[in-house]
């Protein structure tokens, strides 16, 4: 049963990535066309850019996150002896996956450069865990 509600908890964030990436893509802030129009060319420069890092940091947080629920359903299975290369790939084969449903999505398109962020952000919470399982010995 502890087995079954691990790996539930990794479909219920895999229905909601899914879900955000089926959505339009929308900028942070309705708004800022009608304000900062009126600004100077740079700021409205500086402020785009903020746009795309933020989507990034969130990219990279959300496969952080999903990282740590398959860590920890696949430590609760059996069947995976080596439970950082199947978080791994399982992880990686999902951000391809959530990509190539982007190139469904109007005004959505698949990046290469997505996959690399959202691995970094697995790689990142595997070499946590790592770091944390060592420190705990």
């Amino acid at each position: 049963m502890r087995a079954f509600l691990r790996w539930l908890l990794v479909a219920i964030f895999l229905i909601t990535i899914y879900a955000f990436s089926a959505h339009r893509n929308i900028p942070l802030d309705p708004y800022r066309d009608r304000v900062f129009n009126k600004l100077k060319p740079i700021v409205m420069y500086i402020y785009n850019n903020f746009d795309f890092v933020i989507k990034k940091i969130v990219h990279f947080g959300e496969y952080a996150f999903l990282a740590l629920l398959l860590f920890y359903a696949v430590s609760g299975t059996k069947k995976f002896k080596n439970k950082y290369f199947w978080t791994f790939l399982i992880a990686v084969i999902y951000a391809i996956s959530d990509e190539f449903h982007q190139k469904f999505v109007p005004t959505r398109h698949p990046r290469v450069f997505d996959v690399f962020v959202d691995t970094a952000g697995v790689l990142f919470m595997l070499i946590l865990i790592k770091i944390f399982k060592n420190f705990k010995k």
